[in-house]
Protein backbone atom coordinates (compact mmCIF):
# COMPACT_ATOMS: atom_id res chain seq x y z
CA UNK A 1 0.00 0.00 0.00
CA UNK A 2 2.74 2.45 0.94
CA UNK A 3 4.58 1.83 -2.34
CA UNK A 4 1.37 2.50 -4.25
CA UNK A 5 0.95 5.87 -2.46
CA UNK A 6 4.54 6.78 -3.21
CA UNK A 7 4.09 5.86 -6.91
CA UNK A 8 0.93 7.96 -7.20
CA UNK A 9 2.67 10.95 -5.60
CA UNK A 10 5.61 10.64 -8.03
CA UNK A 11 3.28 10.49 -11.07
CA UNK A 12 1.21 13.47 -9.86
CA UNK A 13 4.30 15.54 -9.13
CA UNK A 14 5.69 14.75 -12.60
CA UNK A 15 2.59 15.94 -14.42
CA UNK A 16 2.10 18.98 -12.18
CA UNK A 17 5.04 20.60 -13.92
CA UNK A 18 8.31 21.37 -12.11
CA UNK A 19 8.85 24.43 -14.32
CA UNK A 20 5.49 25.85 -13.24
CA UNK A 21 6.34 25.23 -9.60
CA UNK A 22 9.68 27.00 -9.95
CA UNK A 23 8.03 29.90 -11.72
CA UNK A 24 5.47 30.36 -8.94
CA UNK A 25 7.26 29.20 -5.78
CA UNK A 26 10.36 31.21 -6.58
CA UNK A 27 8.42 34.49 -6.63
CA UNK A 28 8.86 36.64 -3.54
CA UNK A 29 5.55 38.38 -4.30
CA UNK A 30 3.50 35.18 -4.06
CA UNK A 31 2.92 35.66 -0.34
CA UNK A 32 0.81 38.77 -0.93
CA UNK A 33 -1.72 36.97 -3.16
CA UNK A 34 -5.19 36.53 -1.65
CA UNK A 35 -6.49 32.96 -1.46
CA UNK A 36 -9.70 31.45 -0.17
CA UNK A 37 -9.27 28.73 2.46
CA UNK A 38 -10.90 27.63 5.73
CA UNK A 39 -13.94 29.76 5.06
CA UNK A 40 -12.19 33.09 4.60
CA UNK A 41 -9.95 35.14 2.29
CA UNK A 42 -6.36 35.62 3.46
CA UNK A 43 -2.81 36.14 2.17
CA UNK A 44 -1.20 33.07 0.65
CA UNK A 45 1.79 33.32 3.00
CA UNK A 46 -0.46 33.30 6.09
CA UNK A 47 -2.30 30.20 4.88
CA UNK A 48 0.89 28.40 3.83
CA UNK A 49 2.69 29.02 7.14
CA UNK A 50 -0.38 28.08 9.20
CA UNK A 51 -0.78 24.82 7.31
CA UNK A 52 2.87 23.80 7.48
CA UNK A 53 3.07 24.71 11.16
CA UNK A 54 -0.04 22.67 11.91
CA UNK A 55 1.28 19.66 10.01
CA UNK A 56 4.96 19.63 11.06
CA UNK A 57 5.11 21.49 14.42
CA UNK A 58 8.63 22.52 13.39
CA UNK A 59 8.81 26.29 13.78
CA UNK A 60 12.43 26.57 12.66
CA UNK A 61 11.83 24.79 9.35
CA UNK A 62 8.50 26.54 8.76
CA UNK A 63 10.01 29.98 9.38
CA UNK A 64 12.82 29.22 6.96
CA UNK A 65 11.12 27.30 4.13
CA UNK A 66 7.43 27.03 5.06
CA UNK A 67 5.98 28.84 2.05
CA UNK A 68 8.34 27.15 -0.39
CA UNK A 69 7.59 23.66 1.00
CA UNK A 70 3.85 24.28 0.95
CA UNK A 71 4.09 25.51 -2.61
CA UNK A 72 6.07 22.45 -3.68
CA UNK A 73 3.58 20.12 -2.00
CA UNK A 74 0.68 21.87 -3.74
CA UNK A 75 1.97 21.86 -7.32
CA UNK A 76 5.70 21.22 -7.39
CA UNK A 77 8.37 18.62 -6.61
CA UNK A 78 6.35 16.72 -4.02
CA UNK A 79 8.81 13.83 -3.69
CA UNK A 80 11.57 16.00 -2.25
CA UNK A 81 9.33 17.51 0.42
CA UNK A 82 7.73 14.16 1.25
CA UNK A 83 11.12 12.57 1.86
CA UNK A 84 12.94 15.51 3.48
CA UNK A 85 10.41 17.49 5.57
CA UNK A 86 9.58 15.90 8.89
CA UNK A 87 6.56 15.86 11.18
CA UNK A 88 7.24 16.22 14.89
CA UNK A 89 5.66 13.62 17.17
CA UNK A 90 5.49 14.84 20.75
CA UNK A 91 2.69 12.81 22.38
CA UNK A 92 4.04 9.89 24.42
CA UNK A 93 1.09 7.66 23.49
CA UNK A 94 1.75 8.17 19.78
CA UNK A 95 5.47 7.51 20.24
CA UNK A 96 4.60 4.11 21.74
CA UNK A 97 2.28 3.32 18.82
CA UNK A 98 5.10 4.09 16.39
CA UNK A 99 7.54 1.87 18.30
CA UNK A 100 9.63 4.65 19.87
CA UNK A 101 10.62 5.00 23.49
CA UNK A 102 8.08 7.34 25.11
CA UNK A 103 10.98 9.01 26.94
CA UNK A 104 12.57 10.06 23.64
CA UNK A 105 12.72 13.84 23.57
CA UNK A 106 12.23 14.43 19.86
CA UNK A 107 10.68 11.96 17.42
CA UNK A 108 10.36 12.91 13.76
CA UNK A 109 8.83 11.13 10.77
CA UNK A 110 9.12 12.22 7.16
CA UNK A 111 5.78 13.27 5.68
CA UNK A 112 5.86 10.09 3.58
CA UNK A 113 6.40 7.92 6.69
CA UNK A 114 3.77 9.87 8.61
CA UNK A 115 1.07 9.37 5.96
CA UNK A 116 1.69 5.63 6.02
CA UNK A 117 0.60 5.50 9.69
CA UNK A 118 -3.05 6.38 8.91
CA UNK A 119 -4.34 2.81 9.17
CA UNK A 120 -2.49 2.19 12.45
CA UNK A 121 -3.93 5.38 13.97
CA UNK A 122 -7.49 4.57 12.84
CA UNK A 123 -7.29 1.03 14.25
CA UNK A 124 -5.96 2.31 17.56
CA UNK A 125 -8.73 4.94 17.80
CA UNK A 126 -11.30 2.16 17.32
CA UNK A 127 -9.74 -0.11 19.96
CA UNK A 128 -9.00 2.31 22.77
CA UNK A 129 -11.41 3.56 25.43
CA UNK A 130 -9.06 6.39 26.41
CA UNK A 131 -10.89 9.55 25.35
CA UNK A 132 -7.76 11.67 25.63
CA UNK A 133 -5.86 9.32 23.32
CA UNK A 134 -8.73 9.43 20.82
CA UNK A 135 -8.58 13.23 20.89
CA UNK A 136 -4.83 13.11 20.20
CA UNK A 137 -5.29 10.60 17.38
CA UNK A 138 -7.98 12.82 15.85
CA UNK A 139 -5.44 15.65 15.68
CA UNK A 140 -2.92 13.48 13.83
CA UNK A 141 -5.60 12.14 11.48
CA UNK A 142 -6.61 15.73 10.77
CA UNK A 143 -2.97 16.50 9.93
CA UNK A 144 -2.99 13.60 7.48
CA UNK A 145 -6.23 14.82 5.89
CA UNK A 146 -4.71 18.29 5.55
CA UNK A 147 -1.59 16.88 3.88
CA UNK A 148 -3.72 14.92 1.42
CA UNK A 149 -5.68 18.06 0.50
CA UNK A 150 -2.41 19.93 -0.05
CA UNK A 151 -0.99 17.10 -2.20
CA UNK A 152 -4.18 17.02 -4.28
CA UNK A 153 -4.06 20.79 -4.83
CA UNK A 154 -7.40 21.11 -3.02
CA UNK A 155 -6.29 23.15 0.00
CA UNK A 156 -6.93 26.69 -1.25
CA UNK A 157 -8.66 28.54 -4.07
CA UNK A 158 -7.71 31.52 -6.23
CA UNK A 159 -9.95 34.00 -8.01
CA UNK A 160 -10.09 33.32 -11.77
CA UNK A 161 -12.75 35.07 -13.89
CA UNK A 162 -14.62 36.13 -10.73
CA UNK A 163 -14.81 32.55 -9.46
CA UNK A 164 -12.89 30.88 -6.65
CA UNK A 165 -11.29 27.76 -8.12
CA UNK A 166 -8.51 25.37 -7.11
CA UNK A 167 -5.24 26.24 -8.89
CA UNK A 168 -5.12 22.98 -10.85
CA UNK A 169 -8.71 23.58 -12.05
CA UNK A 170 -7.74 26.79 -13.81
CA UNK A 171 -8.09 26.71 -17.64
CA UNK A 172 -4.41 27.55 -18.07
CA UNK A 173 -1.39 27.50 -15.78
CA UNK A 174 -0.49 30.97 -17.03
CA UNK A 175 -3.59 32.34 -15.29
CA UNK A 176 -2.47 30.78 -12.03
CA UNK A 177 1.03 32.21 -12.39
CA UNK A 178 -0.35 35.65 -13.23
CA UNK A 179 -2.71 35.61 -10.26
CA UNK A 180 -0.26 34.35 -7.65
CA UNK A 181 2.66 36.53 -8.75
CA UNK A 182 0.92 39.58 -10.21
CA UNK A 183 -0.36 42.78 -8.64
CA UNK A 184 -4.00 42.23 -9.58
CA UNK A 185 -4.69 39.31 -7.27
CA UNK A 186 -7.60 40.47 -5.10
CA UNK A 187 -5.49 42.21 -2.46
CA UNK A 188 -8.27 43.81 -0.43
CA UNK A 189 -7.39 46.11 2.43
CA UNK A 190 -7.90 43.51 5.16
CA UNK A 191 -5.70 41.01 3.25
CA UNK A 192 -2.97 43.65 2.95
CA UNK A 193 -3.24 44.47 6.66
CA UNK A 194 -3.03 40.78 7.60
CA UNK A 195 0.03 40.34 5.38
CA UNK A 196 1.92 43.23 6.96
CA UNK A 197 0.73 42.26 10.44
CA UNK A 198 2.49 38.91 9.92
CA UNK A 199 5.53 40.57 8.37
CA UNK A 200 6.01 43.17 11.12
CA UNK A 201 5.49 40.77 14.07
CA UNK A 202 3.82 43.36 16.34
CA UNK A 203 3.94 41.19 19.47
CA UNK A 204 7.70 40.76 19.14
CA UNK A 205 8.04 44.53 18.72
CA UNK A 206 5.83 45.05 21.80
CA UNK A 207 7.98 42.67 23.82
CA UNK A 208 11.18 44.47 22.82
CA UNK A 209 9.60 47.82 23.74
CA UNK A 210 8.64 46.46 27.17
CA UNK A 211 12.16 45.11 27.70
CA UNK A 212 13.43 48.64 27.01
CA UNK A 213 10.97 49.84 29.67
CA UNK A 214 12.45 47.31 32.13
CA UNK A 215 15.98 48.61 31.36
CA UNK A 216 14.81 52.20 31.92
CA UNK A 217 13.19 51.07 35.17
CA UNK A 218 16.40 49.42 36.36
CA UNK A 219 18.83 52.14 35.28
CA UNK A 220 17.10 55.48 35.60
CA UNK A 221 14.21 54.82 37.99
CA UNK A 222 12.20 57.16 35.75
CA UNK A 223 8.75 55.72 36.32
CA UNK A 224 6.95 58.19 34.11
CA UNK A 225 9.19 57.21 31.20
CA UNK A 226 8.54 53.52 31.96
CA UNK A 227 4.78 54.13 31.84
CA UNK A 228 5.10 56.10 28.59
CA UNK A 229 7.08 53.28 26.95
CA UNK A 230 4.54 50.77 28.28
CA UNK A 231 1.73 52.74 26.66
CA UNK A 232 3.56 52.57 23.31
CA UNK A 233 3.75 48.79 23.64
CA UNK A 234 0.09 48.58 24.72
CA UNK A 235 -0.91 50.67 21.69
CA UNK A 236 0.94 48.30 19.32
CA UNK A 237 -0.76 45.31 20.99
CA UNK A 238 -4.16 46.97 20.81
CA UNK A 239 -3.75 47.76 17.12
CA UNK A 240 -2.72 44.17 16.43
CA UNK A 241 -5.79 42.87 18.29
CA UNK A 242 -8.02 45.26 16.34
CA UNK A 243 -6.51 44.07 13.04
CA UNK A 244 -7.01 40.45 14.11
CA UNK A 245 -10.64 41.13 14.97
CA UNK A 246 -11.18 43.02 11.70
CA UNK A 247 -9.62 40.24 9.63
CA UNK A 248 -11.54 37.47 11.41
CA UNK A 249 -14.77 39.53 11.55
CA UNK A 250 -15.25 38.66 15.20
CA UNK A 251 -14.00 39.59 18.65
CA UNK A 252 -10.56 37.93 18.96
CA UNK A 253 -11.26 35.89 22.10
CA UNK A 254 -12.09 32.43 20.79
CA UNK A 255 -8.95 30.35 21.50
CA UNK A 256 -5.96 29.99 23.83
CA UNK A 257 -3.74 32.25 21.74
CA UNK A 258 -6.20 35.12 21.96
CA UNK A 259 -6.94 34.69 25.68
CA UNK A 260 -3.22 34.77 26.52
CA UNK A 261 -2.92 37.86 24.32
CA UNK A 262 -5.67 39.67 26.27
CA UNK A 263 -4.50 38.52 29.72
CA UNK A 264 -1.01 40.00 29.31
CA UNK A 265 -2.46 43.23 27.94
CA UNK A 266 -4.82 43.59 30.92
CA UNK A 267 -2.09 42.67 33.45
CA UNK A 268 0.10 45.51 32.20
CA UNK A 269 -2.79 47.97 32.51
CA UNK A 270 -3.48 46.72 36.04
CA UNK A 271 0.18 47.27 36.91
CA UNK A 272 -0.02 50.90 35.78
CA UNK A 273 -3.32 51.52 37.60
CA UNK A 274 -2.07 49.91 40.81
CA UNK A 275 1.11 51.97 40.62
CA UNK A 276 -0.93 55.19 40.62
CA UNK A 277 -3.06 53.79 43.43
CA UNK A 278 -0.24 52.60 45.72
CA UNK A 279 2.87 54.37 44.39
CA UNK A 280 4.68 51.05 44.65
CA UNK A 281 7.27 50.27 41.98
CA UNK A 282 6.83 46.52 42.43
CA UNK A 283 3.30 46.57 41.00
CA UNK A 284 4.52 48.46 37.94
CA UNK A 285 7.28 45.96 37.21
CA UNK A 286 4.89 43.04 37.90
CA UNK A 287 2.56 44.22 35.15
CA UNK A 288 5.52 44.59 32.79
CA UNK A 289 6.83 41.09 33.56
CA UNK A 290 3.43 39.45 33.04
CA UNK A 291 2.93 41.23 29.73
CA UNK A 292 6.46 40.34 28.57
CA UNK A 293 5.93 36.70 29.49
CA UNK A 294 2.62 36.44 27.62
CA UNK A 295 4.14 38.13 24.55
CA UNK A 296 7.04 35.68 24.74
CA UNK A 297 4.52 32.84 24.78
CA UNK A 298 2.70 34.25 21.76
CA UNK A 299 5.93 34.50 19.79
CA UNK A 300 7.77 31.36 20.80
CA UNK A 301 5.29 28.85 22.29
CA UNK A 302 3.86 28.11 18.86
CA UNK A 303 3.51 24.41 19.65
CA UNK A 304 0.84 25.16 22.26
CA UNK A 305 -0.58 28.51 21.09
CA UNK A 306 -1.92 28.39 17.55
CA UNK A 307 -2.04 31.86 15.98
CA UNK A 308 -4.08 30.80 12.95
CA UNK A 309 -7.51 32.34 12.42
CA UNK A 310 -10.11 29.66 11.78
CA UNK A 311 -13.90 29.68 11.36
CA UNK A 312 -15.84 29.66 14.61
CA UNK A 313 -18.09 26.86 15.76
CA UNK A 314 -21.79 27.85 15.45
CA UNK A 315 -22.12 28.17 19.24
CA UNK A 316 -19.43 30.89 19.26
CA UNK A 317 -20.93 33.02 16.51
CA UNK A 318 -22.33 35.58 18.91
CA UNK A 319 -19.99 38.53 19.34
CA UNK A 320 -21.92 39.94 22.29
CA UNK A 321 -21.71 36.84 24.49
CA UNK A 322 -18.23 35.95 23.24
CA UNK A 323 -16.96 39.42 24.11
CA UNK A 324 -18.71 39.85 27.46
CA UNK A 325 -18.13 36.35 28.86
CA UNK A 326 -14.54 35.73 27.78
CA UNK A 327 -13.44 39.33 28.46
CA UNK A 328 -14.70 39.29 32.06
CA UNK A 329 -13.12 35.90 32.74
CA UNK A 330 -9.76 36.96 31.28
CA UNK A 331 -9.72 40.22 33.28
CA UNK A 332 -10.26 38.04 36.37
CA UNK A 333 -7.44 35.69 35.39
CA UNK A 334 -5.14 38.66 34.71
CA UNK A 335 -5.91 40.07 38.18
CA UNK A 336 -5.25 36.67 39.79
CA UNK A 337 -1.99 36.35 37.81
CA UNK A 338 -1.03 39.81 39.06
CA UNK A 339 -1.67 38.77 42.68
CA UNK A 340 0.23 35.50 42.07
CA UNK A 341 3.38 37.27 40.91
CA UNK A 342 3.35 39.79 43.76
CA UNK A 343 2.78 36.99 46.27
CA UNK A 344 5.77 35.11 44.87
CA UNK A 345 7.88 38.28 45.10
CA UNK A 346 6.97 38.43 48.78
CA UNK A 347 7.75 34.71 49.27
CA UNK A 348 11.18 35.08 47.63
CA UNK A 349 11.88 38.22 49.65
CA UNK A 350 10.87 36.42 52.84
CA UNK A 351 13.42 33.70 52.15
CA UNK A 352 16.40 36.00 52.62
CA UNK A 353 15.10 39.11 54.42
CA UNK A 354 13.43 39.68 57.75
CA UNK A 355 9.77 40.56 57.60
CA UNK A 356 8.84 44.21 57.87
CA UNK A 357 5.35 45.05 59.16
CA UNK A 358 4.90 48.07 56.88
CA UNK A 359 6.00 46.10 53.80
CA UNK A 360 3.74 43.19 54.76
CA UNK A 361 0.73 45.50 55.15
CA UNK A 362 1.48 47.11 51.79
CA UNK A 363 1.67 43.73 50.05
CA UNK A 364 -1.48 42.66 51.86
CA UNK A 365 -3.58 45.56 50.57
CA UNK A 366 -2.24 45.33 47.01
CA UNK A 367 -2.97 41.59 46.80
CA UNK A 368 -6.40 42.11 48.42
CA UNK A 369 -7.31 44.70 45.78
CA UNK A 370 -6.20 42.38 42.99
CA UNK A 371 -8.22 39.47 44.41
CA UNK A 372 -11.30 41.65 44.84
CA UNK A 373 -11.10 42.64 41.18
CA UNK A 374 -10.58 39.03 40.16
CA UNK A 375 -13.51 37.71 42.22
CA UNK A 376 -15.92 40.38 40.93
CA UNK A 377 -14.99 39.81 37.28
CA UNK A 378 -14.94 36.01 37.58
CA UNK A 379 -18.39 36.08 39.20
CA UNK A 380 -19.61 38.15 36.27
CA UNK A 381 -17.86 35.77 33.86
CA UNK A 382 -19.51 32.68 35.36
CA UNK A 383 -22.91 34.40 35.36
CA UNK A 384 -22.63 35.55 31.74
CA UNK A 385 -21.25 32.12 30.80
CA UNK A 386 -24.34 30.50 32.29
CA UNK A 387 -26.63 32.89 30.42
CA UNK A 388 -24.76 32.16 27.18
CA UNK A 389 -24.96 28.41 27.85
CA UNK A 390 -28.71 28.71 28.38
CA UNK A 391 -28.98 30.61 25.08
CA UNK A 392 -26.73 28.18 23.14
CA UNK A 393 -27.27 24.79 24.79
CA UNK A 394 -30.58 25.22 26.59
CA UNK A 395 -29.17 24.89 30.12
CA UNK A 396 -27.58 27.35 32.55
CA UNK A 397 -25.20 24.87 34.20
CA UNK A 398 -24.07 21.43 33.09
CA UNK A 399 -21.07 20.50 35.27
CA UNK A 400 -18.78 20.76 32.27
CA UNK A 401 -15.05 20.57 33.30
CA UNK A 402 -14.49 24.21 32.34
CA UNK A 403 -17.53 25.32 34.33
CA UNK A 404 -16.58 23.23 37.36
CA UNK A 405 -13.00 24.48 37.48
CA UNK A 406 -14.09 28.10 37.04
CA UNK A 407 -16.39 27.64 40.04
CA UNK A 408 -13.52 26.03 42.01
CA UNK A 409 -11.33 29.06 41.24
CA UNK A 410 -14.05 31.42 42.47
CA UNK A 411 -14.65 29.43 45.66
CA UNK A 412 -10.93 29.15 46.48
CA UNK A 413 -10.36 32.89 46.19
CA UNK A 414 -13.59 33.73 48.03
CA UNK A 415 -12.48 31.47 50.91
CA UNK A 416 -9.07 33.19 51.02
CA UNK A 417 -10.67 36.65 51.00
CA UNK A 418 -13.25 35.62 53.61
CA UNK A 419 -10.47 34.27 55.82
CA UNK A 420 -8.54 37.51 55.46
CA UNK A 421 -11.52 39.75 56.38
CA UNK A 422 -12.60 37.58 59.34
CA UNK A 423 -9.02 37.20 60.64
CA UNK A 424 -9.36 33.45 60.17
CA UNK A 425 -6.26 33.71 57.97
CA UNK A 426 -3.56 36.08 59.25
CA UNK A 427 -1.75 38.58 57.04
CA UNK A 428 1.31 36.53 56.13
CA UNK A 429 -0.65 33.32 55.52
CA UNK A 430 -3.03 35.27 53.28
CA UNK A 431 -0.12 36.44 51.13
CA UNK A 432 1.49 32.98 51.07
CA UNK A 433 -1.77 31.24 50.10
CA UNK A 434 -2.37 33.55 47.16
CA UNK A 435 0.54 32.10 45.14
CA UNK A 436 -0.46 28.38 45.19
CA UNK A 437 -4.13 29.39 44.82
CA UNK A 438 -3.27 30.51 41.27
CA UNK A 439 -2.76 26.85 40.37
CA UNK A 440 -6.56 26.52 40.31
CA UNK A 441 -6.62 29.26 37.65
CA UNK A 442 -3.97 27.40 35.66
CA UNK A 443 -6.09 24.26 35.83
CA UNK A 444 -9.23 26.05 34.68
CA UNK A 445 -7.37 27.96 31.95
CA UNK A 446 -4.64 25.57 30.72
CA UNK A 447 -5.26 22.26 32.47
CA UNK A 448 -8.78 21.69 31.14
CA UNK A 449 -7.66 22.55 27.60
CA UNK A 450 -4.35 20.68 27.50
CA UNK A 451 -4.63 17.91 30.10
CA UNK A 452 -8.32 16.95 30.35
CA UNK A 453 -9.35 18.01 26.82
CA UNK A 454 -12.95 16.94 27.44
CA UNK A 455 -16.29 18.70 27.68
CA UNK A 456 -18.42 21.08 25.68
CA UNK A 457 -15.70 23.75 25.60
CA UNK A 458 -13.86 21.75 22.94
CA UNK A 459 -13.37 24.86 20.78
CA UNK A 460 -10.78 26.04 23.29
CA UNK A 461 -8.81 22.81 23.32
CA UNK A 462 -5.25 22.85 22.07
CA UNK A 463 -2.23 20.60 21.99
CA UNK A 464 1.37 20.73 23.14
CA UNK A 465 0.80 22.56 26.44
CA UNK A 466 0.82 19.63 28.85
CA UNK A 467 4.54 19.95 29.62
CA UNK A 468 4.24 23.70 30.20
CA UNK A 469 1.32 23.16 32.57
CA UNK A 470 3.10 20.52 34.68
CA UNK A 471 6.35 22.50 34.79
CA UNK A 472 4.47 25.57 35.99
CA UNK A 473 2.58 23.62 38.66
CA UNK A 474 5.76 21.83 39.81
CA UNK A 475 7.77 25.05 40.07
CA UNK A 476 5.08 26.77 42.13
CA UNK A 477 4.63 23.82 44.46
CA UNK A 478 8.39 23.48 45.02
CA UNK A 479 8.73 27.19 45.84
CA UNK A 480 5.76 27.11 48.23
CA UNK A 481 6.92 23.92 49.98
CA UNK A 482 10.50 25.17 50.24
CA UNK A 483 9.29 28.44 51.80
CA UNK A 484 6.99 26.56 54.18
CA UNK A 485 9.78 24.24 55.34
CA UNK A 486 12.28 27.09 55.74
CA UNK A 487 9.74 29.20 57.67
CA UNK A 488 8.90 26.26 59.93
CA UNK A 489 12.54 25.64 60.90
CA UNK A 490 13.27 29.38 61.19
CA UNK A 491 10.56 29.89 63.80
CA UNK A 492 11.20 26.78 65.86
Amino acid sequence: MKYFIFLVVVIVSWFSGPAFALQVCGEAKIGKAAVYANGRIKPFVVHALDRMMFVTDDKKEVSKNGVKNYCQLSFGDKTRVLQEIKVKIYHNEIKKVLGFDHLSKNVYLTIYEFLNQREAFINLARRTDDKRLVTILDVYLEKMATLEKILDGQDFKILIDNQWVYPLESPTLDQVVTYLTGKNNNQSMHVTFEYYNLLCRPFLISMVVLLIAVVVFGVGKNYRMVILISFISLLVQLLSMIVRGWVSKRIPLSNMYETVMLAGFVANILGILFYYRWKEKLVLISGLFLNIFTLFMLEFFTGMLDASINPLMPVLKNNFWLGVHVFTVMVAYAAFAFSWLISNFFICRDLYKERNLDTTNRFLHIISDALNIGVVFLSAGILTGGMWADFAWGRFWGWDPKEVWSLIVLLVYMIILHGRYTNWINQTKFIFLTAPAFLTVMMAWFGVNYVLATGLHSYGFSQGGTLFFFLFVSAQLMLSVFHLVKSHFSFR
